[in-house]
This record gives structure tokens, C-alpha cells and sequence, in this order.
């Protein structure tokens, strides 16, 4: 008769098993941190500009300064001065947007409390009609001195 060990197979299946639940923990840390990393990935901004969306009542007074350049026959004072008239009547509630012209740029800013943010806009020309459009989408608010 031949007695065979059975504590030698207990053992090689422990290992076994063993060796199977490291792999699936690898697995799953692995699964873990790829979708963490996505979702960081998605959430993080490397740069402010890459926020390529303006916010409802920028879009508002866009559209305004769209629908007031349109025949490009205005200079840039009167531009400014009719979107700012038109803003206020049709926008009241619009207070802290304004559209200005510096430094050879125009620029919608949004002034909160005592700094500004600015959304740089780019006159485009096209035949005799003309419109802005976004380039740098926005700053931070920037610290104003007084």
C-alpha cells in the first residue's frame, strides 16, 4: 500500500491560488489607475486657455457686438459706444461685461469686485460684413491696483 501526502497538494493549490489572486489584484490596480488617470486627465486643464467655452451672457453680448458690426461702415468709437447702448437696454443685468478697445486688441471684459478678466476678440472681414470672434477665450481675473 502507498499512502500518498495529502498536505503537498494543499500546498500547491494554495500557491496556485495564490499566484491567481496577485495576478487579478495586478489586473485590477492596473484597470484602477488607467481610469483614474483618464478621468484626471479629463477634469485637469493644462492651461487656462484651454477652456474653449464662453458663458451664457458673453454669448449674449457676442452676439450683440456680431449683430452691430455687421456692415462695418462704424469707426471703432462709435462700435463701443452703440454696443455698449444697445447691451444696456436689451442686458441690463449685464453690468459687469463691457466691451473695450486696448492696445490695438478688443476685448470683452468681466469685472469682479477690483480685477477684470478678458476674452480677447478678433475682427474678421469678410466682402463688406464684418464679426468678432474669441481668440484667447479668457484670462484669470487679474488684480487691479487703485
Amino acid at each position: 500500500m502507498h499512502i500518498k501526502s495529502i498536505s503537498k497538494k494543499r500546498g500547491y493549490v494554495f500557491i496556485e491560488s495564490l499566484i491567481v489572486f496577485l495576478f487579478v489584484l495586478a489586473i485590477v490596480n492596473l484597470s484602477i489607475k488607467i481610469i483614474y488617470n483618464n478621468y484626471i486627465k479629463s477634469q485637469n486643464f493644462k492651461t487656462y486657455r484651454d477652456l474653449y467655452t464662453l458663458e451664457v451672457e458673453e454669448e449674449r453680448v457676442l452676439e450683440v457686438i456680431n449683430t452691430l458690426a455687421e456692415d462695418n461702415k462704424l469707426d471703432q468709437k462709435e462700435l463701443l459706444q452703440k454696443v455698449s447702448k444697445k447691451k444696456s437696454e436689451d442686458y441690463p443685468e449685464l453690468k459687469s461685461l463691457k466691451f473695450e478697445y486696448k492696445d490695438g486688441s478688443y476685448y470683452l471684459t468681466r469685472q469682479k469686485e477690483n480685477s477684470v478678466m478678458y476674452i480677447e476678440l478678433k475682427k474678421n472681414e469678410i466682402g463688406n460684413k464684418a464679426y468678432f470672434t474669441p481668440t484667447t477665450y479668457k484670462t484669470k481675473y487679474i488684480y487691479i491696483k487703485e
